[in-house]
């Protein structure tokens, strides 16, 4: 029987193959379970997003949370992507990739001060904290360090993402951020606070979302804000439109880039500061696929595994060369080979 799936990913005599390759080939070389991108698709997906904002001043920041294999960070770090890292673990990965501390934009909830003090000490691009009192820890940590951090704060606009309830964080009712009302006093009360300099403004309302016009409102909100700033004398570097850009799990239509773009550039350009975006999974949820032993079935890219695998991981580019390298030690030993991620490149 044969399974209908979309590119990268196609039937072929050989059976499911990626950009032509066969898995089952892929899986003889290399061994099983291995996870399998297409570094086509890859680059489809970032340079979709990129030319779809080339007439407006931004920076890509891709998530590291959707996928931090160190062969796709610097397959995209190529292209021109900087770092979206949500804690001082992925901070660290972001500079194996290559990329370097003005490169990396560190969010998240839940941050720990070890996290702080090595993000200060790194002086990263952009640290957005999610409350007052997340600022005056920051600030705290940069002046025991003789540093001045750049922050930016998020702000959450009250909108409804129209996703999944449980990754929905724009709304009032959610705890990301602060009250759009409240985010002007935040800053004023804050601007002179040793430590630290404001250079941008956050909003985040949700993942996988797949109508523009929650994204649309989000922006409008996000000028609005750092138009009220600029009249506070707040002198911002930026806005962080932020991510949640959701992909076809069913078949059914998503934003393409260019409607993204046209539904939040309008907002943008009354306040004229460039735009950070946070895509993830937009740029890698269709590259990907799990092959594993014991498959039994195959269905939206995915073969299914019936028995769990090592943490140990193989991070490789396959193409002309194919180079590996191991980390990590492992707690469950039923599995031997090794849990592998490999990127299938046209070169």
């Amino acid at each position: 029987m044969r399974t209908h799936v979309s590119a990268p990913y196609s039937q072929g005599k050989h059976g499911l193959a990626c950009d032509g390759v066969p898995l089952a080939a892929i899986a003889r070389d290399v061994g099983t379970p291995v996870f399998v991108y297409s570094a086509q698709a890859i680059r489809d997906a970032y340079t979709g997003i990129d030319r779809a904002f080339a007439d407006y001043p931004h920076a890509i920041h891709y998530a590291l949370k959707a996928n931090s294999t160190l062969a796709l960070l610097r397959l995209l770090r190529g292209l021109g992507s900087r770092a979206d890292a949500n804690s001082g673990g992925e901070i660290r990965v972001a500079f194996r990739a290559g990329f370097g501390p003005a490169d990396i934009v560190f969010t998240g909830v839940g941050k720990t001060r070890d996290e702080l003090e090595f993000a200060v000490a790194q002086d990263v691009g952009t640290i957005n904290a999610e409350s007052p009192g997340e600022l005056d820890r920051i600030a705290a940590v940069a002046v025991a360090a003789g540093r001045t951090a750049r922050v930016a704060l998020r702000v959450n606009p009250d909108i409804d993402a129209k996703t999944h309830a449980n990754i929905s964080t724009g709304l009032r009712i959610n705890k990301f951020g602060v009250a759009l009302e409240d985010a002007r006093a935040i800053y004023r009360d804050r601007r002179d606070l040793k430590g630290l300099r404001f250079v941008g403004v956050h909003v985040h309302i949700g993942s996988q979302i797949t109508s523009a016009e929650p994204l649309q409102r989000a922006a409008q909100a996000l000028a609005g804000i750092a138009l009220e700033l600029r009249d506070d004398g707040v002198p911002l570097e930026h806005v962080d439109l932020g991510g949640g850009l959701g992909i076809p799990y069913e078949g059914q239509p998503m934003i393409a880039p260019s409607e993204y773009a046209a539904a939040v550039l309008p907002a943008l350009r009354r306040c004229g500061l460039p735009v950070v975006l946070e895509p993830g999974r937009a740029i890698v949820g269709r590259s990907g696929a799990l092959v594993s032993p014991n498959a039994s079935t195959i269905a939206r890219r995915r073969i299914s595994c019936t028995r769990p695998w090592s943490r140990n991981r193989t991070s490789a580019l396959v193409g002309c060369t194919l180079t590996s390298t191991r980390s990590g030690g492992s707690s469950m030993k039923r599995c031997t080979s090794g849990l592998r991620s490999l990127i299938v490149a046209t070169l």
